[in-house]
């Protein structure tokens, strides 16, 4: 979000679909009960589905313009699932749109969670995030969000908390603060994140009810003790109102680049103006259904934005001015014109400013518990800088845990279909057979992948390579040229190396001279090489037998999987190189064809087939990949999507090599696994990156300590220091820092934890 003007006409990126105001709960904090409005009725459901298309394919053009998935969500003040045959038809129709475009797709959708089993079973299956409104521990939920009969809620809600973590689908959660459970905020961080496990909590204030209003000072007060619990337990816990280090205004959807459409075929600039006349200054736009578009009024976004981003007269000099929603969304600026509104008095800017002194160390509140460094003009830069970091990383919620979790019972399923299959490293590393001795060194962390080049002859539409200029020259994670490679693999033991590209044989001398120096007074190190095939001439081979190129890869699916050329070629290769392999992407769409050339493989001399987990990743060709896929997001921040499908296909692969007696060796090589690879490249980069004053934890991460008396005066000191520099009484501040160990020589880490030891 921004509070910078557009200088462009709107060009949506994000769809919101609201659904209506229906709703079957009487919550006593209701929004849209405070601000009912002048609304028109909904459009019958062909209208609606019609209008729904016209705003995707708006949006699917800007996303597609951009190279950016189509995020679309449900969402506004009723309860989506109630009419369940609106919600799937709208759905349906904006996945087809996307797919017509060739988009990935980004789904939301919140709930009160108090619906059938059914329904959140198949949102599990449909959307990638899903949020449902809990309010803590059933003494708290039960205040406000009761039926419509008066009867409570919260056991439904957590049968539906309990079902998604089944399922594999943990939800985010809601909280909505009032002066009736301000003071229980600490028992509702305790009761969603440490006894239902829950990750992401969200408290916000209430919204237009003032009688409702909770003391600015007890909520911050209790936001800083749901941070302290959720950072205990490895999840989040969030306002949105304040985003410190962030640049944003009010929660406009226009602002946001997001087309909201809501039941009357409108759109609206406000999540909270839902169905609104076509008279209001909040309808921006609307589906005319003679010419099946959806026409946006620009003037009307022009005039709506000048109104909500003119910044009033009292927030002019206020440090909290680029980072605050400014009133909203208890009143606007197009409510109020004309009228005299002292913004500086509202709920929400006495809970920015506190939180503002908070994050600076003043604690002007006086009661507000100390949150982060007090006295930061006293700090140094070098701590400071990593606040900032660490603040600007925007509330990176891991999952990948979960991933992990949902893995063992695939593991599971694999055990009493394959029996023949080998389990090893907690269930990351699955095979048939036996493993390459390539595979070994990667699954140990001793293994380099040189990127011979970044070009490529094809664009295959899995390829995650991301989408850059190539570069002249190789490029590798521990070192810059062949002399400090080898230098460095020598004090780690690196003893598997391959080549790889974009396709590296579109520079084969470069190729040859690599291999020539790694095989050099190293006989023992293994090294392999990838290919598509489709360059790989005869002469290449006998170079590459004669340089002592121990195993060589082919991505059958680049070429169709049966290419006949591809299949002499791999013939002719396994006359020459000890061995061959296939390894290709485990694509769910493709498995009827994967298992028809598994025995022509085989005839050709592959002796080794490496099956990849179908993976999503952005700035990529796999970016526009379609199919069920699940998002990872992991502990550095990285995002990933992983398909639903592509582990049945693996296993149908290892039964049909089973059943017909295929002699291939067969590796699963998962997100588990590239797991285990990351750990061990990070492990490898600490042995050559760590300082004196850094401590390895768990292979995984680097841990220092940052001493410090004055802004001029500090040092880093191990972290076994610690009790030493407490028992030596000084007045030392000492600050504990944590990042992940480094992915290359260039990779500072990423930054996990900056907390003062008390």
């Amino acid at each position: 979000m921004t509070s910078a003007r557009r200088e462009a006409s709107f060009a949506p990126e994000c769809l919101t679909i609201g659904l209506g105001k229906d709703c079957n709960l009487d919550c006593s904090y209701c929004y849209a009960k405070a601000r009912p409005g002048q609304t028109t009725p909904l459009l019958n459901p062909a209208e609606f589905l019609t209008a729904i298309r016209a705003g995707a394919e708006l949006v699917a053009r800007t996303c597609q313009a951009q190279g950016r998935r189509l995020s679309f969500a449900f969402q506004g003040a009723g309860e989506p699932f109630l009419d369940f045959d609106r919600l799937a038809s709208a759905d349906e129709a904006v996945r087809a749109i996307a797919a017509n475009h060739k988009l990935s797709v980004f789904s939301y959708i919140t709930s009160n969670g108090t619906m059938g089993k059914q329904s959140y079973r198949w949102a599990a299956q449909r959307f990638d995030r899903i949020c449902l409104s809990v309010d803590g521990p059933p003494r708290l939920h039960d205040l406000a969000r009761r039926f419509r009969n008066g009867t409570p809620t919260s056991a439904k809600v957590r049968d539906t908390v309990e079902l998604l973590m089944a399922l594999g689908k943990p939800p985010a959660c809601r909280v909505t603060v009032t002066r009736d459970n301000v003071d229980g905020m600490r028992a509702m961080a305790t009761f969603l994140l440490v006894e239902l496990g829950l990750t992401e909590v969200q408290f916000e204030p209430v919204y237009s009810h003032p009688e409702l209003y909770p003391e600015s000072e007890q909520f911050v007060q209790g936001l800083l003790a749901a941070r302290a619990i959720a950072r205990s337990c490895g999840g989040v816990a969030f306002y949105s109102g304040y985003r410190h280090g962030e640049v944003h205004g009010p929660y406009c959807q226009t602002l946001r680049h997001v087309l909201f459409v809501t039941g009357n075929g409108t759109a609206s600039a406000c999540l909270f103006r839902e169905c609104e006349g076509s008279d209001s200054p909040f309808v921006i736009g609307a589906h005319f259904p003679k010419n099946d578009v959806f026409a946006i009024a620009q003037q009307r976004i022009d005039e709506f934005e000048a109104a909500v981003l003119r910044l009033p007269e009292p927030c002019e000099t206020c440090a909290v001015r680029d980072h605050c929603v400014r009133g909203c969304p208890d009143f606007c600026p197009i409510d109020v014109a004309g009228k005299e509104r002292d913004v500086t008095q509202t709920l929400r800017c006495r809970i920015n400013r506190l939180l503002h002194a908070t994050e600076q160390g003043k604690d002007r509140a006086g009661s507000t518990a100390r949150a982060g460094v007090s006295g930061s003009g006293e700090l140094p830069e070098v701590l400071l800088v990593a606040q900032r970091e660490l603040r600007g990383q925007k509330n990176v919620v891991p999952n990948s845990s979960r991933h992990l979790a949902a893995w063992e019972g695939f593991v599971d399923d694999l055990r009493s279909r394959v029996p023949s299959a080998q389990v090893a490293d907690d269930g990351a590393t699955i095979y048939l057979g036996k493993l390459s001795p390539g595979c070994g060194h990667c699954k140990r962390g001793s293994w380099d992948c040189i990127f011979v080049t970044k070009l490529c002859n094809l664009a295959c539409s899995f390829c995650c390579s991301a989408r850059a200029n190539p570069r002249e020259g190789f490029a590798s994670a521990l070192g810059k040229s062949v002399e400090q490679l080898i230098q460095n693999y020598e004090a780690i033991g690196i003893g598997g190396v391959s080549l790889s590209g974009g396709e590296a044989l579109l520079e084969p001398e470069l190729a040859f001279s690599l291999l020539e120096a790694f095989r050099k007074g190293s006989h023992g190190r293994y090294l392999w090489l990838y290919t598509n095939g489709l360059p790989l001439r005869p002469e290449y081979i006998e170079r590459l037998a004669d340089l002592g190129l121990d195993e060589i890869r082919f991505n059958a699916a680049a070429t169709g999987y049966d290419d006949p050329i591809v299949l002499e070629t791999m013939a002719r290769a396994a006359r020459r190189i000890p061995a061959v392999a296939v390894e290709i992407p485990a694509i769910p769409g493709d498995a009827a064809k994967l298992l028809a050339c598994l025995a022509a493989w085989s005839n050709a001399g592959a002796t080794y087939l490496n099956l990849h987990e179908l993976m999503r990743e952005c700035n990529s060709h796999s970016a526009r990949l379609q199919g069920e896929f699940r998002q990872v997001v992991l502990a550095d921040g990285h995002v990933t999507d992983v398909s639903v499908g592509s582990r049945e296909v693996a296993l149908q692969v290892m039964q049909a090599v089973v059943d017909s007696n295929i002699p291939l060796n067969v590796n699963l090589c998962s997100l588990a696994n590239k797991l285990l690879q990351l750990r061990g490249r990070r492990n490898n980069l600490a042995v050559l990156r760590r300082q004196p004053h850094q401590r390895l934890v768990d292979s995984e991460y680097l841990d220092t300590v940052l001493a410090c008396t004055s802004r001029e005066e500090y040092a880093f000191v191990h972290p076994n220091e610690i009790p030493r520099l407490r028992r030596s009484g000084g007045k030392q501040r000492l600050f504990f820092i944590r990042r992940t160990a480094p992915l290359s020589l260039d990779d500072p880490g990423h930054l996990v934890q900056v907390e003062e030891v008390t």
